[in-house]
């Protein structure tokens, strides 16, 4: 039987408060803006930890790395502010889309195919593009994964 260190991790909220004293709402949330949570945060709760997962697996010498990243609750971090956030709240619904997109292209040329050679170049080029719909797909889905 062999040896192997496993590094784990979870992020467990912290929570802290100061009074802020300002003229108006927006005004506090400014100067709330300019505070580190940091120094204000040193009260946890580890009732509500998440993004349990392990780091890395190595074997005895912990030159080799077994594996990394595995997560352990489903949960995941994601940085990019608003926008990634809508982006992430809206991919179920984009991803639908593109599969329409990508079903409907496939049989559009298809039926293009069929009736005439004329339209050869636009319909190489929407066949490239439902390829690679297809290909964003899979990886949406987790078919790279395996």
């Amino acid at each position: 039987m062999s040896l192997y260190t496993a590094l784990f991790a979870i992020d467990v909220p912290h929570y802290g408060t100061r009074t802020i004293e300002a003229l108006t709402p927006t005004a506090a949330i400014e100067a709330a803006k300019t505070l580190d949570p940091a120094d204000l945060c040193d009260d946890p709760d580890w009732g509500n930890a998440t993004c349990a997962r392990i780091i890395s697996i190595k074997d005895v010498t912990r030159r080799h790395l077994i594996a990394e990243d595995v997560a352990l609750d489903g949960a995941f971090l994601r940085y990019g502010g608003r926008q990634a956030f809508l982006l992430c709240e809206a991919a179920p619904a984009l991803l639908e889309a593109v599969q329409k997109l990508a079903s409907q292209a496939l049989a559009l040329l298809a039926a293009i195919e069929q009736v005439s050679d004329r339209f050869e170049d636009p319909a190489s080029r929407l066949a490239e593009a439902a390829s690679h719909a297809q290909q964003v797909i899979a990886t949406a889905v987790g078919a790279t994964d395996q």
